[in-house]
């Protein structure tokens, strides 16, 4: 009689150590990922995420500010563009059409990639960004 209400015992404190044992791992992987959200989050606040092209220039871990002098000093705008079909090709001046690059639209863009307003899919972005590259 001895012996089973102490192998219940036993068989019970073992079960609670595992339980005990799986929650703590468990804890400690989120707060893991947690500790490197908020890293993240610090690291980048009020700048562009890593991972982000704009015209072949990466300009993550920037702020827009800095991200518009970046393009601005760095982007060459053609003086004409030619357009060909059918055996036939024009030359369009570009400053008879008004063209220009809005660098600060572009910057713009760059930043609200991941700042969307939708939780999920800025986490979602902010999880793969880092890690490939996002033509804007």
């Amino acid at each position: 009689m001895l012996n089973k209400e102490f192998k219940k015992k036993l068989e019970t404190k073992l079960k609670n150590f595992k339980k005990s044992k799986t929650l703590e791992v468990c804890l400690k992987i989120l707060g893991a990922i947690f500790s490197l959200i908020v890293i993240y989050v610090v690291l980048f606040f009020g700048k562009i995420s890593p991972g982000v092209v704009v015209a072949g220039i990466s300009l993550g871990g920037k702020t827009p500010e800095e991200a518009i002098e970046v393009l601005s000093s760095k982007v060459n705008t053609p003086q004409k563009i030619t357009l060909t079909g059918n055996e036939q090709s024009f030359d369009i001046e570009l400053e008879t059409i008004n063209f220009s690059y809005d660098f600060q639209k572009s910057a713009q863009a760059a930043y609200m990639l991941d700042k969307t307003g939708n939780v999920f899919y800025d986490i979602w972005q902010k999880s793969i960004l880092p890690f490939g590259k996002t033509e804007i």
